[in-house]
Formats: C-alpha cells, structure tokens, sequence
C-alpha cells in the first residue's frame, strides 16, 4: 500500500478564538471541499468536534491544560517535533464507525 503525501490544504481547519472575556468562538474553514467520501467523512468529525467544544468546553479545556504541561519542553514552532513522518498515533480509521446502511 502506497501513502499519500498530504498538505495542511487537504484538510479542514477548527478555528476558536476568543470572543468576549471569558468566552470563546468556534468555526470552520468555508473553502473546505468535501469531495471524496474520506474529506466528508473528516468534515463531519470536524463538525461534531466544534459542536462539542461548544456544548461542553470543561474536558477539552482540562486536557488542554494537561498537554500544556507536558508540552513545556517542546518547541511549539516547530510542527516536526508533534508529528513524526512513520508516526501514525494521531489517525483513527473512521469506517469502523460508520452505518454501511447509510452509505450511498
């Protein structure tokens, strides 16, 4: 099996800023094209992940903080240092969870 190369552009970006004090906003790159049934499948997780941020920011700001310490040491500039090229520990294969009877 081949792997493709991918870029930053092939995905969809989970933008959250702040937007009054103590509060925060959460959006969605619009120029995402969900052409192909895995960017569709990566824009519906990134739908439920921004919904759920809103719905119940608690665990994710908690788990934040927990990855902020132990991130202390590591150079946050540098993208190479989170994510090795033979490092696979950040993909999930999606299909397990999907209802084939939905599929088209």
């Amino acid at each position: 099996m081949t792997k493709k190369k991918s870029s930053i552009d092939d995905g969809i970006v989970i933008l959250i800023q702040p937007h009054t004090k103590g509060k925060f906003a959460v959006g969605l790159t619009t120029d995402y094209i969900a052409d192909t049934p895995e960017k569709e499948m990566c824009k519906l997780v990134a739908l439920g992940v921004a919904q759920a941020v809103l719905e119940d920011p608690d665990p994710f700001y908690e788990r934040g903080i927990e990855l902020s310490a132990k991130m202390d040491n590591i150079d946050i500039t540098d993208a190479k240092e989170f994510v090795k090229e033979s490092d696979e520990s950040n993909i999930i294969d999606l299909t397990k969870y999907l209802d084939t009877k939905n599929l088209n």
